[in-house]
């Protein structure tokens, strides 16, 4: 009752678009989430997986869930550096997902987001980023929307 709750509140800010994925790509899905933006609302967290998922479905970008937010690229003229598509499959990849509430959050975000839930205004997202940062590849894209403490860009 509660999760047709959620659905029925969120319908506003959603609409429907369907994926489908292996088991382990929806745990790379989940962790994601959870360490991208488990302090965020649902409808941000369902942003963000809407951003992985349509890179996932890009063909400029990797083909799975799990190689979009493992990409990383090594940085020109540093030994041993790289730059992750994904901040925290670099910084906090080691870290486990403690945080029992937020894990089953990012899991329903994630499920909704298989299931075809997008919240309006990111149906063709590809970047985010948060409030407390302006990347350099910003500034080249259309941005969409703000959802939470995240900028989202097509």
């Amino acid at each position: 009752m509660f999760k047709v709750a959620i659905l029925v509140a969120l319908s506003f800010f959603l609409c429907y678009k369907a994926f489908a994925h292996e088991k382990k790509d929806i745990e790379c899905l989940i962790e994601a989430i959870y360490f991208e933006a488990r302090s965020e609302p649902l409808i941000g967290q369902i942003a963000v997986a809407t951003t992985i998922l349509n890179r996932a479905g890009n063909n400029n970008f990797q083909k799975t869930i799990c190689s979009v937010v493992q990409n990383k690229t090594k940085i020109r003229g540093s030994m041993g550096r790289y730059r992750c598509s994904y901040s925290y499959w670099c910084e906090v990849k080691k870290k486990t997902m403690a945080e029992r509430p937020a894990v089953e959050q990012a899991t329903l975000a994630a499920n909704l987001s298989l299931q075809g839930l997008v919240a309006k205004g990111t149906d063709n997202v590809l970047y985010y980023h948060t409030l407390h940062r302006k990347p350099y590849w910003a500034y080249g894209q259309k941005y969409t929307t703000r959802i939470g403490n995240h900028l989202f860009y097509e």
